[in-house]
């Protein structure tokens, strides 16, 4: 877990987790908050360093929650990309998204 940025899985997964967020900040073009599907997904496993960790087999955290860590990426993975931010806010998959979003960020906290 020395290699993953704590604040960073944080960041990404309230943002995750929130719907009338991502309209916020998904459906802008310019200002101080703006992101994308794409950018909170990248975030998330690459810029935190989540994806070396899970890939290498290790326990992020622990092994519950790098279980449900793998099943999110699996999620997220089954989202189509190459939509507009409404349409993919409005997917079904991402209420799913949402709250497992939701309950690892409350379960990850405790180990910060």
């Amino acid at each position: 877990m020395n290699q993953v940025n704590v604040s960073i899985v944080l960041d990404c997964l309230r943002e995750l987790s929130d719907a009338s967020y991502q309209k916020r900040i998904w459906n802008v073009s310019s200002g101080s908050e703006i992101s994308s599907f794409s950018e909170a997904v990248c975030q998330l496993f690459n810029d935190s360093g989540l994806c070396v960790e899970l890939d290498k087999g290790h326990a992020v955290f622990s092994s519950s929650l790098s279980h449900k860590l793998r099943l999110l990426r699996s999620k997220l993975s089954s989202v189509e990309e190459m939509r507009s931010p409404n349409e993919i806010i409005e997917d079904p998959k991402m209420q799913a998204i949402r709250e497992l979003s939701e309950e690892l960020l409350s379960q990850i906290k405790m180990f910060k």
